[in-house]
């Protein structure tokens, strides 16, 4: 365990705490591993509760999930360009009415569980022709620069999201 160097330390500031939970062996593991968190590969995450502006990526492949969600694109035809365009589309405000519409409201967010989001109406960008548009290449834009820390383009996506559910009357 040493041998993880940054990791460790983290972990070790917390170890009296991790000792503590239930059905868990040993202090450092993850008390609810998941088989996808042992393969690197990108994944936009979520915290298990929150909102629109819950949600990120990282390019790094090395980062573990402890009590959130991991968003999974089961085809390969999705690109990286593509994980930060939905990073730009869970980021919006349009995402937070729709999470108000089909997500269980938990205090001052919703779960954003696969079994409580699944029926979000969401755009495919591998089936719609959207990757050949100028709004692809801003909201992919958007996407990294939200990586990055600049968290107030969150309401530039808005207007570019609007363009994906032009009945807003239907959303809201």
């Amino acid at each position: 365990m040493e041998k993880l160097g940054f990791s460790y330390q983290r972990l070790l500031k917390f170890k009296d705490v991790l000792e503590k939970r239930k059905g868990v062996s040993d202090w450092w593991l993850l008390t609810r591993p998941r088989e996808w968190q042992y393969k690197p590969a990108f994944h936009l995450y979520s915290q298990r509760f929150g909102r629109s502006s819950s949600f990120g990526f990282s390019e790094e492949k090395k980062f573990v999930i402890q009590d959130g969600n991991a968003f999974d694109f089961k085809s390969s035809n999705y690109t990286k360009k593509d994980y930060y365009f939905y990073l730009a589309l869970f980021c919006s405000s349009t995402f937070d009415r729709l999470l108000s519409i089909y997500s269980k409201r938990i205090m001052k967010g919703y779960d954003l569980g696969k079994a409580q989001i699944k029926n979000i109406p969401i755009v495919d960008v591998c089936n719609n022709h959207i990757r050949e548009t100028e709004i692809y290449y801003q909201m992919v834009d958007i996407g990294v620069r939200l990586t990055e820390g600049e968290s107030y383009l969150r309401y530039k996506a808005d207007s570019l999201v609007k363009t994906f559910y032009p009945d807003e009357e239907k959303i809201y």
